[in-house]
């Protein structure tokens, strides 16, 4: 994607890395998110400020 400003590219790579991290499950990590396997919890909920994406 490409972006037309510094912020909007922040922004958009900030909305990305929270999918990845706290929404996408990943084969390697037997289908649970990286917050899932980092932080023990079974469901993922992330962190105050970083509420899952719709």
């Amino acid at each position: 994607k490409g972006y037309e400003t510094i912020p909007e590219a922040k922004k958009g790579l900030a909305e990305y890395f929270k999918f990845y991290n706290y929404e996408r499950y990943h084969q390697s990590l037997n289908y649970k998110t990286p917050w899932e396997t980092y932080s023990g919890v079974k469901d993922c909920f992330a962190p105050p400020g970083l509420a899952k994406t719709a």
